[in-house]
């Protein structure tokens, strides 16, 4: 950029913080206006300038606003070291001078290395301005900015041009002249705001953004987590009222699952606000950073799922690919200007998936079939019945309580060996006879040889209608149903 440029903007900084429009009046009255810099070529320098942090655009509380700039200590610190001197007004600026709205070569210069600026063929000010707003390649609060910093130039030129002696519709249409077509112009600005200083800013500041949104967003999510017995136990407490032997295992897995749901809510968050951050501080669209930082930043967080060490099974898989894929969806859901970092629909999103992970365990186990020689569940008045396990001699040991005498005779613990059906445990349909038959104080699971990686602990008992009934029932998983390991070795079939 020509250092005659730089310093003629930034002396007319030093004595005074100035609007676009201002400061390009004093430039005029000061050194005369130039082929190098014209009205269409000063904001595309004036933002180019801003992000190179030589000098501050800032908004004016003020009526009307204005967007004004003052020198940054860079912009001071570059003044002093080429000994530029403090430049002084000599008089009070002329209004710039009225010519044919076509203008000339030096009305149509564009910013340096931008292409060259058309006449504006905009019929009014507003449709110049929306048309410079819809091809402005920035991020939704630059755009509205560029909007409305152009909209009050536009003003302010007009009000000058109409002083001087133009009528209202021929100072617009002069005063939109000057600043060329709207294209040109947005194409210039555009290029002048998205720099490579500005991109390396802000992919550090959005990775932190999304790690500090991610861990507010897993927190809670996980300390809901906590809840997950308690609803299960009422669930199956539910379940037992309308006849269903329902059972939620705590097993690793489950726990596992429950995290992952955590997770998804983090990643959600993680990614929403993430790209925020990122399109404020590269001043990119939304759509175009969308395009790089949710698959690339996706493709890392697969990495790490994919080589992390879990309790391995169907529904673990799913929730650890389901944490990448929750990132991408909340960069598609990014939080717009306004816009609350957790939303209504969030929210019921959340509790959804929460629920959904609680409820997956239930899921894969409740398809209870009663064993040979039952003759189905037992009444609702067998809900207050439980299994007691306590370990013992090396072993588990497993007794009933909770049998009323007056209902139940003959009460036996059976033992089954279940298997896997897609989400479904249920007892194996080729078992004849339970593995193990024994009192309802002693059934010792050692007693078993090479016992299944499933099986089903089945109460059974004789009712006042000479009909054995199961009136309990509970699966468990040992360590054989799944195992720790990495996704991807468990999807390459390392199971």
């Amino acid at each position: 950029m020509d250092h005659r440029i730089v310093r003629s903007i930034i002396g007319g900084l030093r004595e005074v913080d100035r609007s676009g429009y201002e400061l390009w009046r004093w430039i005029g009255s000061v050194h005369g206006h130039s082929e190098e810099l014209t009205e269409a070529s000063l904001y595309p320098i004036l933002h180019r300038l801003e992000a190179d942090r030589l000098i501050i655009g800032k908004w004016q509380d003020s009526y009307p606003t204005r967007r004004v700039y003052r020198v940054a200590a860079r912009g001071s610190e570059m003044a002093t070291k080429h000994n530029w001197p403090a430049v002084v007004r000599r008089a009070a600026p002329a209004p710039p001078p009225v010519e044919p709205p076509a203008g000339g070569d030096g009305e149509d210069a564009a910013a340096e290395g931008s292409p060259a600026v058309e006449p504006a063929r905009a019929a009014t000010g507003d449709e110049y301005l929306d048309r410079l707003e819809r091809c402005l390649r920035l991020c939704d609060p630059e755009r509205r900015s560029v909007r409305s910093e152009i909209e009050d130039h536009l003003r302010d030129s007009a009000a000058e041009l109409h002083s001087a002696g133009l009528a209202e519709s021929e100072a617009e249409a002069e005063a939109i002249a000057r600043l060329g077509s709207p294209e040109a112009l947005a194409e210039a600005i555009s290029r002048s705001q998205l720099t490579r200083r500005r991109l390396l800013r802000g992919i550090p500041s959005a990775a932190y953004v999304a790690v500090a949104a991610g861990g507010l967003g897993t927190a809670p999510a996980a300390a809901c987590m906590l809840l997950a017995p308690q609803i299960a136990h009422a669930l199956t407490s539910a379940g037992l009222l309308v006849g269903l032997h329902l059972y939620a295992p705590g097993t690793g897995e489950w726990h596992d699952q429950q995290l992952l749901a955590a997770l998804w809510v983090g990643s959600f968050m993680a990614g929403r606000m993430s790209l925020r951050r990122l399109a404020n501080e590269t001043r990119r669209r939304e759509g175009s950073a969308t395009g790089w930082w949710a698959p690339g930043a996706g493709l890392l967080l697969l990495a790490v799922v994919m080589l992390y060490p879990m309790l391995l099974d169907p529904a673990t898989a799913v929730g650890l690919l389901g944490v990448p894929a929750a990132f991408v969806a909340g960069c598609l859901r990014y939080q717009k200007v306004g816009d609350d970092p957790i939303s209504r629909q969030g929210v019921a999103a959340a509790a959804a998936i929460l629920v959904l992970f609680v409820l997956m365990p239930g899921v894969r186990t409740w398809a209870y079939v009663p064993g040979p020689g039952t003759q189905g569940p037992a009444p609702e008045s067998t809900s207050g019945v439980d299994v007691i396990w306590s370990h013992s001699g090396g072993y588990w040991i497993a007794s009933v309580e909770g049998v009323d005498p007056a209902l139940w005779h003959d009460v036996q613990i059976e033992l089954w060996p279940a298997v896997r059906q897609g989400p479904f445990i249920v007892p194996d349909p080729a078992a004849a006879e339970p593995l193990l038959i024994a009192g309802p104080d002693r059934a010792g699971l050692p007693n078993v040889k090479d016992p299944p990686a499933d099986y089903w602990v089945a109460v059974t008992a004789v009712g006042n209608d000479d009909q054995r009934r199961t009136i309990h029932a509970e699966v468990h998983q040992s360590d054989r149903a799944s195992h720790t390991g990495q996704l991807l070795g468990w999807l390459l079939g390392d199971r």
